[in-house]
C-alpha cells in the first residue's frame, strides 16, 4: 500500500513538473482570421520583460508590436488609415487581465481605462465624456494658459528663473486635475490629489523593486507596502464621493 502511494505521488509530481514545464516555454502566437499563426507574434507566458521591442516586419503594415511586460505583445497600429480599416473591421479586441506584477498593481489599475476593455472600458471612458465637449475644451485653454502665467511668475519671484523637473511635472498634474474635476477644484483638493500621487509613486516604486509583493498570498500580509495601499484607497475613495454629483461638498 506505502508503494502505490509512494507511485501515485511520484506520478502526481511528475505530471505537474511537466505542466509547469509546459507553461514556462510553450510559445504563443497570434492567430489572423483564418487561424494560422502570425510570423513573428510569439510569446511565452513568463517570458522576460523586453522593452519595446518592435518588430520590422510589421512596419510595412503601418504597425508595431510592442513587448513591455511579460504576456501578449501589443499591436500598436501607426498608420491613420491602417487604423481605419482595422476600425471598420469592427475587431472585437479584449485586453488581458495579466497583472504579473503583483497584487499592488492590479489593485491600484485593476479597474483602470488603461485594463479594461469592451463595456467596461465604455462605462469608465463615458464618466469623462463631458470634459471633452467643446465648452469644456475652450475652458481648459483658459486654464492651462492662467496655470503656466502662475508658474512663469513664481519661477521668476521665487526660484531665480530656474525651471525644475519635478515642478514642471506638477505642473501637468495639477492642470490634468482641473481637466477632470473642473476649474474650480479648490487648492485644498488639489493638494489633496497631490499627495493621493505621492502614495501612488510609492507604491509603483515598491512592485518593481520589492520582489514579495508578487507572491500570491502577499495581499493579506501585514506589510508596509499593503497600509500604504489600504490608505491610498479609503483616501481616494472618500475623495472621489465628494464628486458624485459634480462638485466638491
Amino acid at each position: 500500500m506505502i508503494a502505490g502511494i509512494a507511485a501515485a505521488i511520484l506520478a502526481v509530481l511528475g505530471v505537474s513538473m511537466l505542466w509547469i514545464y509546459k507553461r514556462f516555454t510553450e510559445v504563443y502566437y497570434w492567430k489572423n482570421d483564418s487561424g494560422e499563426a502570425i510570423k513573428g507574434t510569439g510569446f511565452k507566458t513568463f517570458s522576460p520583460a523586453l522593452i519595446a521591442l518592435r518588430d520590422d516586419s510589421f512596419r510595412n503594415f503601418g504597425m508595431y508590436l510592442l513587448r513591455f511586460l511579460p504576456g501578449p505583445p501589443k499591436l500598436i497600429i501607426a498608420d491613420p488609415q491602417v487604423a481605419v480599416k482595422f476600425m471598420a473591421k469592427q475587431h472585437k479586441y479584449e485586453r488581458l487581465k495579466d497583472f504579473r506584477l503583483g497584487c499592488v498593481f492590479s489593485r491600484l489599475f485593476g479597474h483602470a481605462a488603461g485594463t479594461a476593455s469592451g463595456r467596461q472600458h465604455k462605462r469608465i471612458r463615458s464618466t469623462f465624456d463631458v470634459c471633452y465637449s467643446s465648452d469644456r475644451v475652450a475652458q481648459t485653454i483658459n486654464m492651462m494658459e492662467e496655470e503656466c502665467k502662475q508658474y512663469l511668475q513664481k519661477v521668476v519671484q521665487e526660484k531665480k528663473g530656474l525651471i525644475a523637473m519635478d515642478d514642471l511635472i506638477l505642473l501637468t498634474f495639477r492642470m490634468l486635475m482641473k481637466f477632470t474635476y473642473g476649474s474650480d477644484i479648490s487648492e485644498d483638493d488639489l493638494n489633496e490629489l497631490i499627495e493621493l500621487r505621492a502614495l501612488v509613486g510609492t507604491l509603483i516604486a515598491d512592485t518593481f523593486t520589492n520582489p514579495y509583493v508578487k507572491l500570491p498570498l502577499y495581499k493579506y500580509m501585514p506589510t508596509k507596502t499593503n497600509r500604504i495601499l489600504a490608505e491610498f484607497e479609503r483616501r481616494w475613495l472618500q475623495f472621489n464621493k465628494r464628486y458624485e454629483v459634480g462638485r466638491s461638498s
